[in-house]
């Protein structure tokens, strides 16, 4: 089932385990790996093809962040998404995203070349999103401005909070764009929050950017409730 993405096996464990947990990382944004699925070892160790002690390692990091759960006598599972879920952790985000900008505010930070650079990559036509690995990438993309906002505030334990969640945001947001595809107007939104702290208006971003997120949890949600419904049905 996973045979084209088999980890070529390095010398180095520490290699090795940080590439079978971005590798299981992926296949859980892009449901690969589905909300709910029982995660078996020994499965998952001949199909990726690699030992089963990069596999266990992986699956201690995956609990660490909230991507699996473990129920005693049952074993591990894809934690699973849920409506709830994508309202907690969309709240955070515009917490810490309009943080930053309070930050910018109080630093006088006008130009951001972070921010500028990832709305470039955003707009790259390149990717060609029916593959669910370029889906993926086009999402990353898409959603690098929000990373790079946070970065710019040049806080770091607020970027570390930001990290926390981003995965599972990641989830959130690859189930929206595989059902809808990209929205261009987003890239808009983007830099007209740009803009408007290039000018320093740094309360009027803040309005564009919670209106922004707001959408995109009302937008993820009925994707969410659609793929589910023809997961039922199915």
């Amino acid at each position: 089932m996973y045979t084209a993405y088999k980890i070529n096996s390095p010398l180095n464990p520490s290699t090795m385990t940080a590439n079978t947990l971005q590798l299981l990382t992926d296949m859980i944004i892009t449901g690969e790996l589905k909300p709910g699925q029982r995660l078996h070892e020994t499965d998952l160790s001949s199909q990726l093809g690699i030992s089963r002690q990069p596999l266990r390692e992986a699956f201690r990091l995956l609990l660490k962040d909230k991507l699996v759960c473990h129920i005693p006598r049952k074993g591990t599972y894809v934690t699973p998404v849920s409506i709830k879920g994508l309202q907690d952790y969309f709240q955070i985000r515009d917490m810490i995203e309009c943080y930053a900008i309070d930050l910018l505010k109080a630093a006088h930070v006008r130009h951001l070349p972070r921010v500028a650079e990832a709305i470039k990559i955003s707009r790259d036509g390149k990717i060609r999103y029916k593959n669910p690995r370029n889906l993926l990438k086009l999402m990353k993309a898409r959603t690098s401005f929000h990373k790079a906002l946070v970065e710019s505030a040049e806080n770091a334990a607020l970027t570390d909070i930001f990290e926390t969640i981003n995965y599972h945001l990641y989830r959130y947001q690859f189930i929206c764009i595989k059902t809808t595809g990209p929205e261009e107007h987003q890239i808009d939104e983007h830099k007209k929050i740009v803009e408007l702290i290039s000018e320093e208006k740094y309360d009027r971003a803040k309005e564009v950017l919670r209106e922004h997120i707001t959408y995109a949890t009302a937008v993820i949600a009925k994707s969410l409730s659609a793929s589910q419904l023809n997961m039922s049905s199915s």
